[in-house]
């Protein structure tokens, strides 16, 4: 189903047969057919059967992927990323992807890269997407398709996750601005960040990149925690 031009009428689909493929009840091979000489078919019937909706796997480790898994090749580029949310069993907890990008080749399994704003929505919600029992995935009315323009057949409810790999990779100090008329400190981190888990007593500001004998050094001692954004 993959292919476009191929198999897609009775004027494109023709048969090829080994003369021992099959016998007859007397031991008899069959009459071989050759490719130069294939067989066209009589009758063709298109595609009217709605593609069903597998499974999903979602790795949140890294970049982040999703990947779903459906009942037969799709059109990828009809897929809206907009209308597919994670969400938790109950669905107190939701998030609908933006941005995240999704693979062009038209196959039974989309793989959706999670964009970083997307990736770290989730990973900033504490009862979403935490383990496999609070990981569910649900497409919401759309024109998803297969390759013969059949519309997807997705369940009424969303759909648990079959593998799950949570966050591993510990998060980066990406850079810091230090504003000494407001006596504040912002810290841009890789990712989503638990604010309150932050020891600031941890934290030494030094004159110079690397600790020599005319470095300066200040250990701060307190201060007032707050995180305008995910990843500050």
């Amino acid at each position: 189903k993959q292919l476009t031009d191929t198999f897609t009428s009775v004027s494109n689909s023709f048969l090829s047969i080994s003369s021992i493929a099959i016998e007859d009840m007397n031991g008899n091979y069959i009459l071989a057919i050759l490719t130069d000489n294939a067989i066209q078919a009589i009758e063709f019937l298109e595609d009217r059967v709605p593609p069903t909706f597998t499974y999903f796997d979602l790795d949140l480790d890294g970049t982040g992927s999703i990947e779903l898994v459906f009942s037969e090749t799709m059109n990828s580029t009809s897929l809206d990323i907009t209308n597919i949310s994670l969400e938790n069993f109950d669905n107190t907890s939701a998030v609908v992807l933006q941005n995240s990008t999704k693979s062009s080749e038209n196959t039974h399994i989309i793989i959706i890269s999670l964009s970083p704003s997307d990736l770290n929505h989730i990973k900033f919600q504490t009862t979403l997407a935490t383990h496999i029992f609070d990981s569910f995935l649900f497409i919401h009315e759309s024109n998803f398709v297969d390759m013969n323009n059949n519309i997807l057949s997705f369940p009424n409810s969303s759909v648990m996750v079959r593998n799950f790999i949570m966050d591993s990779t510990p998060p980066i100090l990406r850079s810091f601005d230090l504003d000494l008329s407001n006596n504040s400190l912002v810290l841009t981190f890789s990712e989503v960040i638990n604010v309150s888990s932050l020891h600031i007593p941890l934290l030494t500001l030094i004159s110079t990149q690397s600790l020599i004998s005319t470095s300066q050094e200040i250990a701060l001692t307190g201060g007032y925690l707050s995180g305008p954004s995910l990843t500050t």
